[in-house]
């Protein structure tokens, strides 16, 4: 059987072609991913990443930017959308007629998955929750799993304002059933709304890294196999990997041409994820995302 000695590029024990290992990269990243934590630099260059636009926000009730921070940080935390510790919302704007509004978070990933808030309703309102019109996001370069601005930062600029819309909802992730209020915040409840973005959990499913040969072929798909526990288990526990193969008859399989990889913990996928992403696996680029685990458990790899 034709081995690969590691089918990712940048294998922990080879260079990647350019004579610089992979542990030094590793460090390198980690160095880069340091250096621009907390900078005003990566604050500016990363704000329109950052922040969400709110509208249909309650009018002539006194609300203020402290509330809707307050808010938004339960909101978060009790939907399970906050990725690290502390409280992902930083600072928030009312425009003047207080209509609408924005929030900023010092996280990119946070922000992502905050937009499966859509919907959540405030004060007898369901907020419009989506991507500001002027949203561009943050240079490749960016880390956007880490606080990119300290809890102490204030000043939210008012961007330029353009046509909206609202997509459409049904859930709230990470919220117990029956639960419809928010403790501690009168009048601000969250019905079930759909994630339009998938928070962080302990699936992950990796897309682009395999061909229909490869998984036709038993040697390629073993080897597949093989590869993918052994370069996810430099990063944490791998409790199981599935690989949905083509079946004989032509019936359509759900998953095909995806790898999905359950993990121990959280902190073990988010570290994976972080690490291949982007990363070349036979020469193609694999893209990581999480993936519901209740939906893993029970075999449904659909990844929606």
């Amino acid at each position: 059987m034709r081995r690969r000695k590691s089918a990712f590029s940048g294998d922990k024990n080879d260079d990647d072609g350019s004579g610089i290992s992979v542990t030094l990269q590793i460090q390198q990243m980690l160095a880069q991913k340091q250096s621009v934590v907390y900078s005003a630099e990566t604050a500016n260059i990363s704000r329109k990443a950052r922040r969400l636009y709110l509208g249909n926000l309650p009018e002539g009730v006194g609300l203020t930017t402290t509330q809707i921070v307050d808010f938004f940080n339960m909101a978060a935390q009790a939907s399970g959308i906050s990725l690290l510790p502390g409280n992902p919302v930083i600072d928030a704007w009312i425009s003047p007629e207080g209509k609408y509004g924005f929030v900023e978070f010092r996280c990119i990933d946070e922000c992502t998955a905050a937009i499966a808030l859509n919907g959540i309703s405030l004060q007898g309102r369901q907020l419009v929750i989506k991507r500001p019109n002027d949203y561009e996001p943050a240079p490749d370069h960016i880390p956007t799993g880490v606080a990119l601005v300290s809890s102490n930062h204030t000043g939210i600029a008012q961007p330029a304002m353009g046509n909206l819309t609202t997509p459409a909802v049904t859930g709230i992730p990470g919220m117990p059933a029956g639960v419809t209020s928010i403790s501690g915040m009168a009048g601000m409840t969250a019905p079930g709304i759909a994630a339009a973005e998938k928070p962080a959990s302990t699936v992950l499913v990796m897309s682009n890294m395999v061909t229909l040969d490869d998984l036709k072929s038993d040697e390629d798909f073993e080897e597949v196999m093989l590869d993918t526990k052994e370069e996810c288990e430099k990063f944490g526990v791998v409790v199981s990997v599935k690989i949905p193969r083509p079946v004989t008859d032509g019936s359509e399989v759900a998953g095909l041409g995806k790898v999905f990889v359950l993990f121990s913990t959280k902190e073990a996928a988010t570290a994976t994820r972080d690490a291949l992403h982007g990363r070349l696996f036979d020469n193609r680029t694999v893209d990581v995302t999480y993936m519901d685990e209740g939906k893993f458990l029970i075999g449904d790899l659909t990844g929606e």
